[in-house]
């Protein structure tokens, strides 16, 4: 029997789901939706489905992008999205559909999460606006059906998580939470590189508010972090040691200038589809006038003498004032002076995290103002108000070939063009493998997206052009022996050119693990042994803590 209590349990959690798919709709018509960044995301889900199934784990090189000379854009671009993708493909699920399945999967989940969270905070009736709140943020509609940016609908499934498990330690430290919370942490990383990198210090400050004196408590929360990290080691240590042979800082180092927020339109502007903001018709990246408003209110709570809560509210509303002005051109010269925020791109980007704080701040009010009609005409506002941002902008229908054979690089600004080509490829080589000096030829040419395999007959000592970008970790071995590579051949430049003598031989040219990406590996291998270790041994070490 289905008890009263256990209907009260599922009631609201419940109600989020329902709420939330009732704005969906857009999303379940047939085929994709226009977005700015949906098909260049399917695309490399796409390159990481074909770079896997050629033994490639994790994924590095994109073979089949850049008009087939390749990229090492997998390295460096989020990659959760495309093990996804990746999954409900080999279910037998068309790449559209797996993307729009994922995309409606983290605009339900996203609040779910936060519910989970913040019912640990608040009454379960507060935590539930609060949650909506978060779930109909504007910036949570731009992400889904304007930009189709899935990395980032799947960064704000797993930060709620990070901070239910940090909650749950704040009661009774367990095993438990710090799986919970490291697996989501991890997950948070893999999900999108900038949005995870501003949530852990977000994450980092919560952490030390909470322990305050407990140190127990303080050390049980930064394993959490410590566990992602070395989980995600393979992800990020070679993406950062390996940046040096990209040119992201040179083609994204301006994008910031003419991408800042007024300060009105950070709590409001109208909608649009285009790619400014500044532009007519450009993307709205405001935090919402309801949301605004709540948090704004709670200034002053930090005046009232009954407030326990006094030390977090003012933590979240610094985060949020730190958050809106990095958005506006006032942080002007913080962008100009540290490239690390010019990766960025957008300073209105910045509104992600403040909409992530506002539906907190919202749960803050509402616990102290208890008043139910204040409560429900501003559910019923958010919810109407909701209603005009659930639009997309048209749609259009491509097989999976297209996406598997998708010509560019799938990166939106140059930002993974290596530093020794000339620029990304426009056409594709009339040949994979050419004889660019002397007489031979070529038989048996077999392609993976890590490995060509070829017999070489050399009548004089030759020069070999493969058709790839260089990128370390590719090798040549001449009848197995390791060969030197060439890369920086004027007349091809960024290419792979090697020195073959005369004879009959048989060529193998293979991408591999860089000596960083091997290093990197062993430690995540490391790290999932310890979370391994720690699921089965989780009762004792419960009990330990």
């Amino acid at each position: 029997m289905f008890s009263i209590g256990k209907f009260s349990i599922w009631f609201y959690p419940f109600l989020i789901i329902v709420i939330s798919f009732l704005y969906l709709f857009p999303i379940t018509h047939s085929g994709l939706y226009v977005s700015h960044d949906g098909i260049p995301q399917i695309a490399r889900a796409a390159a990481s489905i074909k770079a896997m199934t050629d033994g490639q784990f994790p994924p590095r090189w994109a073979k089949n992008l850049n008009y087939g000379y390749g990229t090492p854009g997998l390295i460096f671009f989020y990659s959760l999205n495309g093990y996804a993708v990746g999954f409900l493909y080999l279910l037998g699920i068309n790449l559209q559909d797996s993307f729009k399945l994922l995309m409606a999967a983290s605009f339900v989940l996203a609040p779910l999460f936060f519910y989970l969270w913040t019912s640990q905070i608040f009454e379960k009736k507060i935590a539930f606006l609060s949650s909506v709140f978060y779930g109909l943020a504007p910036y949570s509609f731009l992400d889904a059906f304007v930009r189709g940016q899935l990395a980032e609908s799947l960064a704000f499934v797993f930060v709620p998580l990070v901070f239910y498990s940090i909650e749950k330690n704040s009661k009774k430290i367990s095993a438990y939470n710090i799986l919970i919370g490291g697996i989501s942490y991890a997950l948070l990383i893999l999900s999108h590189n900038i949005l995870s990198f501003v949530f852990s210090f977000i994450i980092l400050g919560y952490i030390i508010i909470k322990s305050k004196a407990d140190k127990k408590l303080l050390i049980g929360n930064l394993i959490i972090l410590f566990m992602g990290l070395i989980v995600t080691a393979y992800f990020w240590i070679p993406a950062l040691t390996e940046a040096k042979y990209i040119n992201s800082k040179l083609f994204v180092e301006g994008f910031y200038k003419n991408n800042f927020l007024n300060f009105s339109k950070i709590i409001y502007s109208s909608w649009g589809f285009g790619s400014n903001i500044n532009w007519p018709g450009g993307l709205s990246a405001q935090i919402g006038p309801l949301h605004f408003f709540f948090s704004f209110a709670c200034l002053f709570l930090l005046f009232k003498k009954k407030i326990k809560d006094r030390s977090y509210i003012g933590y979240w509303l610094f985060v949020l004032i730190i958050m809106i002005f990095m958005s506006i051109d006032l942080s002007e010269f913080l962008w100009k002076k540290f490239h690390i925020l010019q990766q960025f791109q957008f300073p209105w980007r910045f509104s992600a995290f403040s909409s992530f704080v506002t539906p907190i701040l919202v749960g803050y009010f509402f616990s102290f103002k208890k008043n139910s009609f204040i409560f429900f005409i501003s559910l019923f506002i958010l919810l109407f108000s909701s209603l005009s941002m659930a639009k997309v902008a048209g749609y259009q229908n491509r097989p999976d070939e297209y996406y598997f054979n998708y010509p560019g690089t799938a990166a939106y600004h140059n930002e993974s063009t290596t530093i020794w080509v000339a620029g990304d490829a426009y056409e594709y080589p009339k040949n994979p493998i050419e004889v660019v000096s002397g007489r031979g030829k070529i038989y048996n040419l077999t392609r993976k997206t890590n490995q060509h395999s070829f017999k070489l007959d050399a009548e004089t000592n030759l020069t070999i052009l493969d058709n790839t970008v260089y990128f370390p970790g590719w090798r040549v071995k001449i009848d197995k022996e390791n060969a030197p590579i060439e890369f920086q051949d004027i007349n091809h430049r960024g290419l792979i050119t090697f020195n073959v003598p005369m004879g009959v031989h048989f060529i193998d040219v293979e991408f591999g693990e860089s000596r960083v990406g091997l290093i990197a590996d062993i430690i995540s291998l490391t790290g999932i042994g310890f979370f391994i270790l720690i699921f089965v041994l989780r009762r004792k070490l419960s009990l330990l803590i």
